[in-house]
């Protein structure tokens, strides 16, 4: 019988084409933008962080509220005393300067984690080849920098040979030597690097506080333990440092970040506010459905009004019309998955580079599911009032040529609420735009016509004085 309802849904739908493709194509336009900016949801703030126990994962730098600074690096003798919090079980540190690595005839700059001891415990990296960092490597004086290559620089710049593990390179004009090879995955939980090399500090440096050795502090919270009394915790220790070793840049407070709160940042508020009005753009349109479906529902009293004097029940007539709601939700779905791979494609272009987490935004599983929660729930908001109102005409034999009062009040309500919303969008937009022509329009303080901007990396090993560096670049 449901699917003896569904063909007739199907075909009651083919009769009437000129309502089918506005309803399908409004359907397919609020699903797929909705659920393209779900696959933004999923990829950055829902999908778990590709290292083991992402949860248990904090990132650790410093304020000071008296300067206005924020997420400062703290230097090493900071980090040495907060690693050795008991709420925490595993503290390291890393940063990621760029170095030219050199094997044989062949050149290229990357990107090199410097790590601390227990770092690749605290992100719960394995290896593939080779060994790890031994604990006299973190110490000054060695001959060779140990080096371990991430997985997919392994696989790109040696082929996957693991005969690279053991062979000599440089760093710049350090020797060097290749150790090992990470399993797949990220370095650092801030940016990818090919290399990962130990961060060798020497004993002054762990003593003095007032040397900044741009180190970030990853640790893993003990289990039961809470981020609160770590925060409050590394806080009493920075106090008693700077009681011990007093300076004119006190007040400093330790900052202890989830891996979300690090990487995502103020895009959480950003996606949750342009999902929010996504959502609002779908009720719009379950509206317009709605009305669409009175005035169909309308003009087919007769015909259910027939249904109902042979025999069918409210609940069956209720169960036609909402299968009815069904397939046209689905058809919206199904058209409304393939707007959306292309706004998700289309956006990932448009996407600046300084968006964390672009490679997890997929139309995947999930976002497909959720695509057929939507596809469900949308056809019971639009389709369930015009189906409960259609039969109770019917069951009541209420005349053809009389309209309900209570579905002209119903249609009333639906005009009001959708220029209610669509109001609350364009105020929204206009603001934002406002907003932006504002930025667009603050005078940086210098001329920028004609100005371009450029870097360089001066190899500090090389010329170690900065008269000589100045050189370089003045020539």
């Amino acid at each position: 019988m449901w699917i003896h309802d569904l063909r007739q849904a199907f075909r009651g739908l083919r009769k009437t084409p000129s309502f089918t493709g506005v309803a399908v194509l409004t359907l397919a336009l609020g699903i797929g933008a909705t659920t393209a900016l779900f696959s933004f949801l999923s990829g950055l703030l829902l999908d778990p962080f590709p290292f083991p126990g992402s949860g248990s994962l904090v990132m650790v730098d410093k304020n000071n509220p008296r300067f206005d600074f924020e997420g400062m690096w703290p230097s090493a003798a900071e980090w040495e005393s907060w690693r050795t919090s008991p709420h925490t079980t595993a503290f390291s540190g890393f940063r990621v300067p760029g170095y030219n690595l050199v094997d044989g005839e062949a050149v290229k700059r990357v990107a090199t984690a410097e790590v601390r001891p227990g770092y690749l415990e605290v992100v719960g990296r394995r290896l593939v080849e080779g060994r790890g960092f031994a604990a006299e490597e973190f110490e000054p004086g060695g001959v060779e920098t140990p080096v371990l290559l991430a997985h997919d620089f392994f696989e790109s710049f040696y082929d996957g040979d693991p005969g690279v593990v053991g062979r000599s390179v440089r760093l710049d004009d350090r020797p060097a030597v290749i150790v090992g090879v990470l399993e797949p995955g990220p370095t650092t939980p801030l940016q990818d690097a090919s290399l990962v090399t130990p961060y060798v500090l020497d004993a002054a440096a762990l003593e003095d506080r007032s040397t900044a050795e741009y180190l970030i502090g990853v640790a893993r919270v003990a289990d039961g333990a809470d981020i609160g009394a770590l925060r409050a915790d590394l806080a009493s220790r920075q106090v008693q440092m700077e009681q011990a070793q007093p300076s004119g840049m006190d007040g400093w407070v330790p900052r202890v970040q989830t891996l979300s709160e690090r990487v995502v940042g103020d895009t959480r508020q950003t996606l949750l506010v342009l999902f929010g009005a996504v959502l609002v753009v779908l009720l719009i349109a379950c509206a317009n459905i709605t009305s669409l479906l009175l005035a169909r529902a309308h003009r087919r009293r007769s015909e259910i009004a027939t249904r109902a004097a042979l025999g069918a029940s409210r609940a069956r007539l209720v169960r036609q019309l909402l299968l009815e709601s069904l397939a046209l939700a689905t058809l919206g779905g199904v058209l409304g998955v393939g707007v959306a791979f292309g706004l998700v494609r289309g956006l990932l272009r448009l996407a600046p580079g300084s968006l964390p987490r672009l490679e997890s935004v997929t139309v995947d599983g999930p976002v497909l599911i959720f695509s057929l929660v939507l596809v469900v729930t949308t056809s019971v908001l639009f389709g369930l009032f015009p189906a409960l109102g259609a039969s109770r005409t019917a069951v009541r034999s209420v005349r053809a040529s009389t309209d309900s009062r209570a579905g002209t009040r119903l249609r009333e309500a639906l005009v009001v609420g959708q220029v209610a919303l669509a109001v609350i969008l364009l105020v929204g937009a206009g603001l934002l735009m406002q907003s932006l022509a504002g930025l667009l329009q603050v005078e940086p303080g210098f001329a920028t016509e004609r100005v371009s901007w450029a870097s360089i990396t001066v190899p500090q090993y090389r010329l170690p004085d900065a008269a000589r560096q100045n050189d370089l670049v003045s020539d």
